[in-house]
């Protein structure tokens, strides 16, 4: 068996050519979570802010993260599909994926 040396910068250009395109869809859903750790690491919280704070993560944390999973998963797969879709489909099957993680 021979082996073949491997390129950085080859390797790198085929990865972006890959999966270059997700790169914005990924940002603009983790938009949320970026903001909310902005917001708590630049601010003292009061009591408000806090349960502000709980309840994005409760909720639209765990949205958002189910919504980048399925984006990231239709995409790679070869499926077109948007953010837009990606949230609805995660909205529609909320139970069964929060059983399905448990």
């Amino acid at each position: 068996m021979t082996s073949q040396r491997v390129i950085a910068r080859s390797l790198v250009r085929e990865t972006f050519a890959t999966i270059g395109s997700l790169y914005v869809p990924v940002l603009i859903i983790s938009s949320s979570g970026l903001i909310m750790l902005v917001v708590n690491v630049f601010s003292k919280l009061d009591p408000l802010g806090v349960a502000l704070y709980m309840t994005y993560w409760i909720w639209a944390g765990s949205l958002s993260s189910k919504a980048l999973i399925v984006y990231t998963h239709r995409r790679l797969t070869g499926n077109k599909v948007t953010v837009g879709e990606a949230f609805k489909q995660v909205n529609t099957r909320e139970v069964q994926l929060i059983f399905a993680n448990h």
